[in-house]
């Protein structure tokens, strides 16, 4: 099992928290992960693509098959 803190979701968790924290808690959250656009829109609810649902264990693939390189796009 993958120890918590080398979870590739924990920089992506933590942007969105912080923002919700800090800021006026817009939503979605966009990143793009390798070529593939990830939107979060609050606890577990996410897209890729244009509008595909996904689960955080698919934003987490996409993540690991990124090397964790991704980019916050907007929020």
């Amino acid at each position: 099992m993958q120890d918590a803190q080398d979870d590739p979701m924990i920089p992506l968790l933590m942007e969105a928290m912080t923002r919700i924290l800090c800021w006026d808690g817009k939503w979605p959250i966009i990143w793009v992960i390798d070529d593939t656009w990830v939107a979060h829109f609050g606890q577990d609810e996410w897209t890729i693509g244009p509008d595909e649902p996904a689960t955080t264990a698919k934003v987490r693939e996409l993540l690991i098959q990124a090397k964790g390189v991704y980019e916050l796009q907007d929020y």
